[in-house]
């Protein structure tokens, strides 16, 4: 399962429309998404030719950039953000030098060479290492989108993608396939999946709510083994040493904090300046 996918509720307030996150370049999927929107891509996406594909679209993208991208620093911009450039990499010498000055003059390059974006760099403090991240956005006006808007908004795809993985990873299985072997069945089957997705993420929330803690910091593996535990039977009822044979209810999943354990994907905190600003 692979594509475009969108992100509710939580839409980015300058944008109408909504958000859709890029999983794979599927350039047939790009007439979907309209002007109005925010196209998220991570980095291993990212391409010269399909960064013009979907600006053609009209929508505003920000895609986090490979780290091997080159971002000449064209302007800095009052909230420690840049200007930059994206040359095709099929220019080279004189003919890139000479998109790069037009870019940095103020005039609009032909898009088929090259686009003016800005760059909006970030840490998340947590991480180990103090990882940088680096986002290449159409919309070049901080008024338009603060950088920690836009930071917010990647951090969305990233929970999108954890959903994600959650399904196909911990509760089917890596590598599993579906088991039935009828149209009928598989569109069942994938149904039950995405109900016990739900009610686990239920019981998830419901855990949550009573510590009063954010349901990220909660881990889905684990309370997915507590059910499975429960489910078969094999889950230590709270009276085991009495030796009674009524059962227990099932356990809600242990609240963790911070420090036990690492939510997947960034954090919801950044650098109180939301951006760094670049030094050349």
């Amino acid at each position: 399962m692979s594509g475009p996918c969108t992100i509710p509720p939580r839409t980015p307030r300058w944008l109408p429309g909504g958000a859709a996150a890029v999983s794979s370049n599927r350039t047939s999927l790009l007439p979907s998404i309209s002007s109005d929107w925010l196209l998220l891509a991570d980095r291993g996406f990212y391409s010269f030719a399909a960064f013009s594909a979907a600006a053609q679209t009209g929508a505003a993208l920000c895609w986090r950039a490979p780290t091997q991208l080159s971002l000449p620093v064209l302007k800095v911009l009052s909230d420690g953000t840049y200007l930059s450039a994206l040359v095709d990499p099929r220019l080279r010498g004189r003919q890139r030098e000479e998109l790069l000055q037009e870019a940095k003059s103020g005039a609009k390059p032909d898009p088929a060479a090259a686009h003016v974006v800005r760059i909006v760099e970030y840490d998340v403090p947590d991480r180990d290492g103090g990882e940088l991240i680096c986002l290449i956005t159409t919309i070049t006006e901080p008024e338009a989108a603060t950088a920690a808007d836009l930071a917010a908004a990647c951090h969305q795809r990233w929970e999108e993608e954890a959903a994600n993985g959650q399904l196909k990873t911990a509760l089917r299985g890596p590598g599993k396939v579906l088991r039935s072997k009828s149209p009928d069945l598989v569109h069942q089957e994938i149904w039950a999946y995405l109900l016990v997705h739900y009610a686990i993420n239920s019981l998830i929330c419901q855990a949550a709510t009573g510590a009063d803690i954010d349901p990220d910091r909660i881990s889905f593996l684990r309370t997915l083994n507590i059910v499975r535990r429960t489910a078969t039977g094999t889950a230590a009822p709270l009276n085991a040493g009495k030796r009674s044979r009524r059962r227990s209810s099932p356990p809600l999943p242990r609240a963790e904090t911070a420090t036990q354990r690492a939510a997947p994907g960034p954090t919801h905190a950044w650098s109180s300046a939301s951006a760094t600003t670049p030094t050349g």
